[in-house]
Parts: C-alpha cells; structure tokens; sequence
C-alpha cells in the first residue's frame, strides 16, 4: 500500500524577537514523501501583521511557503498561524504556526 504523507520543514515559523519596525522574512518547505504529485491551493495568514505567499520548489512535489512581517508590529507576543490548502484529500488543510516577540525599538 503506499503511504501519503506531507512534510513540513521546520515546523513552525519563528521570528525570534523583533523591533516594531522590523520586516523580516521566514520560509519553510511544504513536500510529499511519497512518489505522489501535489499542488497547493490558498496560502492565507491569520494576522495582518504577516504576509505569505507561494513559489514552487519542484514541481507537483515541494513548495516554498514565504512570511514575511508588516511593520509596524503590536508590541508583545507575535502569534499566528499560516492556513495552506492543497489537493491531498487526508491534507486539505495544513497549518502552520507563526511565533515571535515584538519589542520596542
């Protein structure tokens, strides 16, 4: 039997601690580990103070999710989370948190 599986590199998107008028970029790579194609569907943010958006790796078989923060950014903790879609029936919707720290300049 063959085994659909995705796989997440890295697990969450960190942005460590940042100024509020920091505007920086996190990735991570969406891929199947099995012989399968695949396509992504909507890559949405659940916080205006990140965008993101998608580029193809390779294919039918990875992808680059891109994040990256919209100053100016709310003092105190960053979170949220990044919502992918994609064609995988067992996978139709992946999250993906966001974390980070937002301090004044």
């Amino acid at each position: 039997s063959v085994v659909t599986g995705v796989e997440i590199d890295p697990q969450q998107l960190d942005f460590g601690t940042l100024g509020v008028d920091s505007a920086v970029t996190r990735t991570a790579v969406v891929g199947l580990y099995t012989g399968t194609s695949f396509s992504l569907g909507k890559v949405e943010s659940s916080t205006p103070c990140v965008t993101v958006q998608s580029e193809v790796v390779e294919k039918g078989q990875s992808y680059r999710i891109i994040a990256t923060t919209v100053p100016p950014l709310p003092t105190g903790a960053l979170k949220g989370s990044v919502r992918i879609t994609t064609d995988i029936p067992d996978y139709s919707s992946i999250g993906l948190n966001i974390t980070g720290q937002v301090m004044e300049n």
